[in-house]
């Protein structure tokens, strides 16, 4: 007869198994060798815990980058052990690369880091879908994101040419936060050394 001791027994042995590998498929063919297939059926239960309990230890364990949690529509940028960020649009995802580089996770556990509201624009050159100024991003804030400190006003289509041309312009959202964690230094200055800073690629 089966009693509660063999079942502790084997809670052990499919607790020690799953500390030592992944679950996956060896784990699972190694598990029911040990124990035969009548025994793991009826420790279905504690697998499904283990694999829940495995799926949330691994999901608070981010690093850098971009993560969305599977049943949600929002996207953050972890950009520091401390601190992520919500990344306002999708016109911003597609500045910062697109969202083939947001990881899709089961569970999203950020609450051992700080939230620090909308994220910043990348480096670059923006204008809103809805009005004609241009803005240059610039500066280096945060360079593994590519997200400066400061902003300016493009005068003209003459600086805007001298700066490479319209071809570097990116249109986006008309609710697009564009100096959001920058400081605005006023119009831009083609021969400054504030415009003279190249932009981090």
């Amino acid at each position: 007869m089966f009693t509660i001791d063999d079942y502790n027994n084997n809670v052990v042995i499919v607790k020690n198994v799953l500390t030592m590998k992944k679950i996956n498929e060896f784990s699972v063919i190694t598990i029911t060798k040990i124990l035969g297939i009548s025994t793991l059926c009826s420790l279905v239960p504690i697998l499904n815990q283990s694999l829940f309990n495995q799926s949330l230890a691994q999901s608070s364990r981010v690093t850098q980058g971009f993560y969305r949690q599977q049943d949600r529509p929002e996207v953050y940028l972890v950009y520091s052990p401390k601190f992520y960020c919500h990344v306002q649009n999708e016109d911003q995802m597609a500045v910062f690369g697109g969202f083939g580089k947001v990881r899709v996770v089961t569970t999203l556990n950020l609450t051992t880091i700080n939230y620090t509201g909308d994220c910043g624009w990348p480096n670059g050159f923006l204008r809103r879908s809805n009005e004609p100024e241009v803005y240059r991003m610039y500066g280096s804030g945060i360079p593994q994101f590519n997200i400066g400190n400061n902003f300016c006003h493009v005068i003209n289509e003459a600086q805007m040419n001298a700066f490479g041309g319209f071809s570097k312009v990116r249109v986006v959202s008309p609710n697009s936060d564009l100096g959001r964690g920058r400081t605005f230094t006023n119009d831009c200055q083609t021969g400054g050394t504030r415009t003279m800073m190249p932009d981090v690629q």
